[in-house]
């Protein structure tokens, strides 16, 4: 049987951190501000934080939030830095 190459070894993997990325930095101009769907006039809400937590749950589902997150988590100083840290505690141990 003939297996895909994507399936075994680190491919998968790399894909998937490639696609959360790319999807997380895609997805970050629709804000409501100028692009996307807005939950409303930004003077309804007492904070920025408010108006794009509203905006962004109402103008996408669950899966493309859940992508938006992991994206940038892996786009994030603590994924990029966190497997040289561990690796800096095995060698000096």
């Amino acid at each position: 049987t003939h297996t895909h190459t994507l399936t075994r070894g680190p491919a998968l993997p790399a894909y998937y951190i490639i696609a959360l990325a790319e999807a997380a930095s895609n997805l970050a101009r629709y804000d409501g501000m100028q692009y996307g769907h807005r939950a409303g006039p930004a003077t309804n809400f007492s904070s920025l934080v408010e108006f794009y937590s509203t905006t962004r749950a109402g103008g996408f589902g669950r899966d493309v939030l859940r992508r938006i997150l992991g994206g940038t988590f892996v786009l994030s100083r603590e994924y990029v830095t966190a497997p040289q840290a561990r690796n800096q505690t095995h060698t000096h141990t």
